[in-house]
């Protein structure tokens, strides 16, 4: 079952229920699925003896302080000036609605739930693994680039949500998804995930597939000319240089295997040949950004976050009671300061467990691609390759010696002999990433 989960990350503007104008995705379909099935075995196996509750407070005290502020905040607050999920941006950013409880508030408290369970399970037992990442970036990537067919491409497929929130335009693609910017971000994740597992893979089948899969993600975010996507793609590579220079400090020589010096030389071979083209794309975004009515209503968008934040006094409006032009506004404004220091805690524990792991490192700097991406112009709490990232990396626990030094890092439940033959979870940082070996 969690194939098919894993499988469904990329479809989440898509619809498999209709409920008026309620819809339920694929992937939240399959967590429901999955949720009622594993609840009865929650309490068995060796996992639930684990020590993880500890890791897991944070959680529980997110998804009951973002419940306590729904709860309340659309009452207390009443008539306040918001932007509904329920209508269009540009129709309200001059004739804003009043504050009110409505659906998107009860869903998104369930879809926050549901994510935390699903968080609390991986973390119990390990059952959610990269591979599960893998497969669903790459179905994702796969059906994406089958949209290069054009007209004869099944748009109705997947555009079938009754909200209509589906962008047409020519000259950007957009996939499976509603718009380019969607396209974007998936985009950035699948090429920092492929190419991050391309530079630690040890086989030629491995490197062949995953070198393909990296091609296919950056035609994806060439096609979908989207500057969020830019963004998330220059911090995970930031990022990246950042884990190597660390790295570096331990000294000693290295080594760089065959594959991956020659899948570097390739990839600075066509930056070079492509970087004019690079350059009029990123020209070509700014120049139709700069005095657009699309800039001007996200920056009315952002106004009216901010105004909502200071007049909940700091507390929010409720989960789903505000859209945002971004995902850090929007939270501000929804589920207030605490509310996202404490989504905050969670991220940045899950990249730091991430990059402690051989094996979750590539997860780690997707996440990071991600939250980078989303920061900018991806308002999406509730997305399904966000949660999955976190169920991924956040389910690492550490491995220590009899003395307390920190060995590596390895799903909890899971003993990986390989992790205490590094030395150190830097150095498996620093192979995971940049390819090297010590020795």
């Amino acid at each position: 079952m969690l194939l098919v989960l894993a499988s469904s990350i990329a479809f989440n503007d898509s619809a498999v229920i209709v409920l008026g104008e309620a819809t339920i995705s694929p992937f939240y379909f399959g967590l429901i699925l999955y949720s009622i099935c594993s609840f009865t075995a929650w309490r068995r196996g060796p996992g639930a003896q684990s020590s993880g509750f500890r890791g897991r407070v944070v959680l529980v005290i997110l998804l009951v302080y973002c419940t306590f502020v729904t709860a309340i905040s659309p009452a207390l607050f009443a008539g306040l000036g918001v932007i509904s999920a329920t209508n269009g941006i540009d129709e309200q950013v001059r004739s804003l609605t009043p504050l009110t409880f409505t659906l998107s508030n009860f869903a998104q408290i369930a879809y926050l739930l549901l994510n935390v369970m699903f968080v609390w399970r991986s973390q119990r037992d390990g059952t959610f693994e990269g591979r599960h990442i893998a497969i669903g970036l790459a179905i994702g990537a796969i059906v994406a680039c089958s949209s290069f067919m054009g007209d004869v491409w099944p748009h109705a497929l997947f555009d079938n949500s009754p909200r209509g929130f589906y962008t047409i335009e020519t000259g950007r693609f957009r996939g499976q998804f509603s718009e380019p910017s969607h396209l974007g971000a998936f985009a950035v994740i699948a090429t920092i995930y492929f190419g991050a597992t391309l530079a630690r893979t040890k086989t030629v089948r491995g490197f062949v597939g995953y070198a393909v899969l990296t091609f296919m993600a950056v035609a994806l975010l060439y096609a979908s000319a989207s500057g969020t996507a830019a963004i998330g793609l220059g911090a995970a590579v930031l990022a990246m240089l950042a884990i190597s220079l660390r790295g570096r400090r331990f000294g000693g020589s290295t080594r760089v295997r065959l594959p991956v010096f020659l899948g570097g030389l390739v990839a600075v071979v066509m930056l070079t040949v492509l970087l004019p083209s690079i350059i009029d794309v990123i020209k070509a975004i700014v120049d139709s950004k700069l005095g657009s009515t699309s800039l001007t209503n996200r920056s009315l968008v952002d106004q009216n976050s901010i105004a909502v934040l200071f007049r909940t006094f700091l507390l929010g409006a409720g989960d789903g009671s505000n859209r945002g032009s971004s995902l850090l506004l929007m939270l501000l404004s929804q589920i207030g300061l605490i509310g996202t220091a404490l989504f905050l805690v969670v991220a940045l524990t899950s990249i730091f467990r991430g990059l402690s792991s051989r094996a979750n490192a590539p997860a780690a700097l997707a996440l990071i691609g991600f939250l980078s991406s989303a920061f900018v112009s991806l308002p999406d709490f509730a997305s399904p390759i966000l949660w999955s990232l976190i169920a991924v990396t956040y389910s690492t626990a550490f491995v220590r010696q009899e003395g307390g030094a920190a060995l590596g890092a390895v799903p909890r439940g899971v003993v990986d002999e390989r992790v205490k033959s590094t030395g150190s979870a830097l150095e498996s940082e620093f192979a995971t990433v940049t390819g090297y070996g010590t020795r």
